[in-house]
């Protein structure tokens, strides 16, 4: 025990306060054990220690098994970056098996491009132009699908149809998506003509139901027999648009060609497409029914 000194006059001595112990441990008679007890955590510090040290050991006993990488030294890895590593390797697997399968598509696609005949009638620019728009759709669109014949000719004289040849006119140089619907039209025509037997009960049943379809331009086709094949290839064509272009698209697509021409068949399809559809799936006559 000291003396507290003060620097004026001198007064008693007075005993200064002892200082408190910062520690249950530095209090006398508190051994050891007894702090441990009076503070429950001290006992997890050991085997934390302990735990620390193994991992540190396993880890590099990891680091020495690994293989030198780049300049014969290894990096330390913490336990984060070892999880991850089987997550990488699983992306990199994914990404590789996408790739590969885009490149197989594109082979597809460039393969079934490569096997098309197209013909300029009159070798015109513009004929030209429509042919490189026309590879150009090839290329962005897969349009196998709705592929039923690869002889193609294109002619600014003369209206599209069908058959013999799918002929195709140089009016929608500006607009992809007519040229798209315009060819998706004719090669459905192409579709009809194939199924034969189909075609013909469907168009039966479009009778009862549409007995009085008008005849000629601009609401309906040329003849009777005409109008009925339009409804079961626009409605097809329609579907065909929504898959590959959208809903809303396909539908500003129609609208046009409701003001073009065959005007009452395609404003019927925009109103009614489930009667048709219904006729067309009871003779299983939907194209990639899948698809729509």
């Amino acid at each position: 025990m000291g003396f507290c000194m003060d620097g004026g006059a001198k007064p008693p001595p007075q005993p200064c306060a002892e200082s408190k112990p910062m520690d249950d441990r530095h209090q006398p008679g508190v051994g050891p054990n007894q702090a441990v007890a009076r503070r429950p955590w001290m006992r997890r510090l050991p085997a934390a220690i302990e735990g620390k040290g193994r991992a540190e050991n396993y880890t590099a006993r990891v680091h020495r098994r690994m293989p030198a990488l780049s300049g014969g030294s290894v990096q330390p890895c913490s336990g984060f970056h070892r999880a991850k590593a089987p997550m990488n390797s699983c992306i990199r697997a994914t990404v590789c098996a996408l790739l590969f399968y885009c490149f197989l598509s594109i082979g597809a696609i460039a393969k079934e491009r490569d096997n098309f005949s197209i013909r300029l009638a009159n070798q015109t620019e513009a004929e030209r132009k429509t042919e490189q728009q026309l590879q150009r759709i090839f290329v962005q669109y897969d349009l196998a699908p709705w592929t039923f014949t690869q002889s193609i000719v294109i002619d600014a004289r003369e209206i599209p149809h069908s058959h013999p040849i799918l002929t195709l006119h140089t009016r929608h140089l500006k607009d992809d998506e007519l040229l798209l619907s315009t060819y998706i039209h004719e090669q459905l025509h192409w579709f009809a003509a194939k199924q034969g037997d189909k075609t013909a009960a469907a168009i039966r049943d479009l009778r009862l139901l549409h007995p009085n379809i008008p005849v000629g331009f601009p609401e309906g086709s040329s003849d009777i027999d005409g109008n009925y094949e339009h409804l079961i290839v626009i409605y097809l064509e329609f579907r065909a648009i929504q898959a590959i272009l959208g809903e809303l698209k396909a539908t500003e697509v129609m609208k046009f060609w409701a003001e073009d021409h065959y005007t009452w068949l395609y404003k019927e399809i925009l109103r009614n497409p489930e009667k048709v559809g219904k006729v067309l799936n009871a003779h299983d006559l939907l194209v990639n029914s899948k698809l729509n």
